[in-house]
């Protein structure tokens, strides 16, 4: 594109060299096209991304979105049981400091639960129980995985982390997930 720009540059020149196109007609017409190729290239080459505009930094998942058949988000069941507030504190500094732009977690299936055969534990890469999978959803889900399909899951949000004007609070904290379902 900046050839192109610059071979109707040359043309211009020469084309006002040899008639009568005044100097500052071509020296506007150039600014024009410049003006126009960058409102081009921000607006088609390099759409909307919130991580290239400042704008949003909510976590992001690495996990590759073309072989996702299916996806869905959820909150995670049972976060006020014992240390899971601190483990979600944690894991809420480092995402809204930015220090993790994700944080990918294990869904692990927990059919001996007392209270429901079809239990999902939601557990971080350090082994950290942060809840449950609600059972409702568990009950759909314990068979997908059970079946030995492909879940993968991301926490996308600390809920309650920030108060209104983006400062830490002290909780309750919730945990919403993203969990996506791979062909096999």
């Amino acid at each position: 594109m900046i050839s192109s720009v610059a071979y109707l540059i040359g043309v211009l020149l020469l084309l006002s060299a040899l008639s009568k196109i005044s100097t500052i007609g071509i020296i506007l017409f150039i600014v024009l096209v410049i003006i126009v190729s960058g409102v081009y290239y921000f607006w088609e080459v390099m759409p909307f991304n919130p991580e290239n505009w400042g704008g949003n930094n909510k976590p992001k998942s690495t996990i590759p979105r073309s072989k996702i058949i299916s996806e869905f988000n959820t909150k995670v069941a049972g976060v006020s049981f014992g240390k899971r507030q601190s483990y979600l504190k944690s894991i809420g500094k480092k995402l809204y400091r930015e220090e993790a732009k994700y944080t990918e977690i294990d869904l692990i299936r927990d059919p001996d639960n007392k209270h429901d055969p079809n239990a999902i534990e939601v557990v971080t890469e350090k082994g950290q129980v942060l809840g449950y999978i609600n059972s409702q959803t568990a009950k759909e889900l314990a068979i997908i995985m059970d079946a030995g399909a492909n879940v993968q899951a991301s926490i996308i949000d600390i809920l309650g982390y920030e108060d209104k004007c983006g400062d830490p609070t002290n909780g309750p904290y919730g945990c919403s997930i993203s969990i996506y379902l791979f062909d096999k």
